[in-house]
């Protein structure tokens, strides 16, 4: 079970928000005072509004049975502000939107049971509603009055608490001594912000576990010194009434044992965030739900990426939300687990992998911006960020043009699925691959981090007008003299390679224009009509192809055959003799119109041309500029051109 969807109304800093959350990590972004914490105070609330409605019907009625469990008695719905324990506010007033008491507070969390099938009777929905009443909170169970309180208890095997919930907070010091106190207590100091207070206790806990305890001591140490050394606890305590918890460590074998309160504010934060996961498992309840508020605060850049290792580790069975502005922190984390807030009052936010890098100017050249930028100049750097996303990317991709870059963006997430950071360095055009990638080999072949900038790097070029022994030639010769691997689709451009199977482009089509027209649209139909577009297209290559532009096209081929001259030295792997280019072109031309392949040959304005002709039948029309992305996107494995099979390879 998780959180699928939570939305906050009228608390604090938002007036109406929704964030869609990923089954298992959840990174909160943003600049300061952009509602971070907020959220995860929210969620705080939302669960103490649960601890202290959930009772035990003591009667029948229509909508549940005696014994069954429900959310809050009329009687028994108001509660002070002392009460409220946790979110930090210092006035009464100041937890409601715009400190305007008039402004119900409602707390919505859409669960989601993964034992079942997805299906609507595996979700549900607890919303409740905060409002002022003579200067008490009036906490509800909104709509109540037609809330399922059957699927609510049968949604939930272990009421009245499904949940073990914890929060922390960033931490400098711990209290100098500390009282045994019983998990409960424990789990309700962590609701209230106090998780630093019972640190100790919660070492106790997990110490019961001697296997467990000694796993947590070697993630520990991992975490620190990547293990290179070791730390050890040493935990005593009697059962007597206000006993004291004393907790000792060593890091090196011989030394004295210390107190726990002298270590350092870093590996205390470790502590303290690594207990929360230890003592959720242990607890093992229907919703394991971890939040961290800046759990980076005191922790080097190097331990920080093994504690997202070990983070991840705990990910399969817990949902965990953090929250950051650290750039270091943001770097080191899937994209699909990073969310961006704005600081806007209304909105939805949904993982940034959801979205498409920006569109840039005409003619843009250089490293084109990656999702996590945005993010990155919203907290504050605004310099050389792209250079460092290259530096550490998995992959260093150049293209010939910027709406290159954005199509295999969205297919390497849709194909693949993998948590590779990819980082596109456009172009500018094909002459540039020929003319600068010896000095790109010499910068890149320098600039290391594990290894050097050029191993990492890959060229996606388009095919243009060569024939497909001259592009495969291309290809090895670049792998052979430079260690440089090159792709290339064998349509002529990247827009092009969409026409390579038309049952596939006609489903893609038909999702398309179901969204603009928002009808029905018969995919059969849409295949027909697009099989009798692209056959016109033999007819406009026959114009369009004449004597003078043949030779046109041959010039471009004798340009490449000098350029590869340049760089892969004579005899080159293109003809000398002009004659025998200009035949080439004229001989490639013929076959793709023999073979029916026109998409071999197709250019942007064709591919519009014929997606356009089916497209104004629905009254909708069509722009490769800003439409195909949007097709693009819609791209599953079922509908995956085989033209796009070098990307498993990236």
């Amino acid at each position: 079970m998780f959180v699928q969807k939570f939305q906050v109304q009228n608390f604090k800093s938002f007036q109406d928000i929704t964030i869609y959350f990923n089954q298992d990590v959840n990174i909160l972004t943003g600049k300061n005072n952009s509602g971070k914490t907020t959220i995860l105070e929210a969620l705080s609330l939302w669960h103490e509004c649960f601890t202290k409605l959930i009772t035990q019907a003591i009667r029948n009625q229509k909508k549940y049975n005696k014994g069954d469990w429900i959310l809050g008695f009329r009687a028994n719905r108001n509660f002070s502000f002392e009460q409220l324990n946790s979110i930090s506010s210092p006035n009464f007033e100041d937890i409601f939107y715009e400190c305007q008491i008039k402004n119900k507070i409602k707390l919505g969390i859409t669960f989601q049971n993964t034992e079942g099938q997805n299906t609507e009777g595996e979700i549900l929905e607890i919303k409740f509603s905060i409002s002022e009443l003579v200067h008490n909170y009036k906490i509800e169970l909104d709509k109540y009055t037609n809330f399922d309180f059957v699927k609510f208890n049968s949604f939930f095997r272990s009421l009245p608490n499904p949940f073990s919930i914890y929060y922390a907070s960033p931490i400098a010091t711990v209290a100098l001594s500390e009282k045994y106190i019983d998990l409960t207590e424990v789990e309700q100091a962590c609701m209230d912000h106090k998780s630093s207070s019972v640190i100790r206790n919660r070492l106790l806990q997990i110490s019961k576990f001697p296997a467990t305890f000694d796993m947590f001591q070697r993630d520990l140490a991992y975490i620190l010194f990547n293990n290179q050394s070791k730390i050890s606890f040493d935990i005593t305590f009697d059962d007597g009434q206000d006993s004291h918890i004393i907790v000792k460590y060593k890091i090196q074998s011989n030394e004295n044992p210390k107190d726990i309160s002298l270590l350092g504010s870093g590996t205390l934060q470790l502590i303290e965030i690594l207990v929360n996961f230890y003592l959720v498992d242990l607890q093992g309840k229907e919703l394991r739900l971890v939040m961290l508020d800046e759990p980076d605060s005191y922790i080097h850049r190097d331990i920080q990426k093994r504690l997202i290792e070990i983070i991840s580790r705990f990910a399969s069975n817990t949902q965990i939300i953090i929250s950051t502005h650290n750039e270091s922190f943001i770097r080191s984390v899937p994209v699909e687990q990073l969310f961006h807030l704005d600081g806007k009052s209304i909105g939805e936010y949904h993982p940034i992998n959801e979205t498409e890098i920006e569109k840039l100017q005409p003619r843009f050249k250089g490293i084109y911006p990656s999702l996590i930028n945005p993010i990155i100049r919203t907290v504050g750097e605004i310099t050389g960020l792209d250079f460092i996303n290259a530096i550490e990317c998995d992959r260093l991709i150049f293209v010939e043009g910027e709406d290159d870059a954005r199509y295999l963006n969205v297919l390497l997430k849709q194909q693949l699925g993998l948590r590779k950071r990819y980082m596109f360095w456009v172009l500018g055009g094909i002459s540039e691959v020929f003319e600068n990638i010896l000095a790109y080999k010499t910068v890149f072949s320098a600039i290391k981090n594990g290894h050097n900038l050029w191993q990492k790097s890959c060229v996606v070029i388009d095919k243009d007008y060569l024939n497909h022994d001259h592009q495969q030639a291309i290809i090895t010769k670049f792998k052979q003299k430079y260690q440089l691997d090159v792709f290339s689709c064998e349509a002529y451009t990247f827009e092009s390679t969409i026409f390579e199977n038309l049952e596939l482009l006609s489903s893609l089509i038909s999702q398309w224009l179901e969204i603009k027209t928002n009808h029905e649209i018969d995919r059969n139909d849409i295949l027909v009509s697009l099989q009798i577009e692209y056959a016109k297209v033999y007819l406009l290559l026959q114009v369009k192809y004449t004597d003078k532009f043949i030779e046109e096209e041959a010039q471009r081929y004798r340009d490449i055959r000098e350029k590869t001259n340049s760089l892969f030295g004579k005899p080159s792997i293109i003809p000398q003799s002009d004659i025998q280019l200009t035949n080439l072109v004229r001989k490639n031309l013929q076959n793709t119109l023999e073979t029916g392949n026109y998409y071999w040959l197709m250019r942007k304005d064709e591919v519009e041309s014929v997606i356009n002709a089916v497209t104004q039948r629905y009254e909708v029309k069509f722009a490769c500029e800003t439409d195909l992305i949007e097709i693009i996107k819609a791209v599953t494995k079922a509908t995956w051109m085989n033209q796009w099979n070098f990307l498993n390879r990236l």
